[in-house]
C-alpha cells in the first residue's frame, strides 16, 4: 500500500515538473511573437483595422461574418 501511494507521489511530481516546464516554454514563445495587424477591405482597398477610429472600429465589429460551406 505504501509503495503505490509512493509510486502515485512520484507520478504527479513528474506531471508537476512537466507543467512547469511547458509553462516556461509558452512563455518564452509569448516573448517571441510579433504582433498581427489584421486588414479588411474597406471601399475597395485594404485597410489595417487598428487605423480605425471609434466609430469605424464599431462598424467593424458589428459586421455579419458569413462561412461559406
Amino acid at each position: 500500500m505504501v509503495n503505490k501511494i509512493r509510486k502515485e507521489v512520484e507520478t504527479i511530481k513528474q506531471w508537476i515538473n512537466i507543467l512547469k516546464l511547458i509553462k516556461k516554454l509558452s512563455m518564452n514563445q509569448k516573448l517571441k511573437r510579433t504582433k498581427c495587424e489584421t486588414y479588411t477591405r474597406c471601399v475597395g482597398y485594404l485597410a489595417p483595422v487598428q487605423r480605425f477610429n471609434k466609430g469605424k472600429l464599431q462598424e467593424w465589429k458589428d459586421r455579419l461574418m458569413f462561412k461559406i460551406k
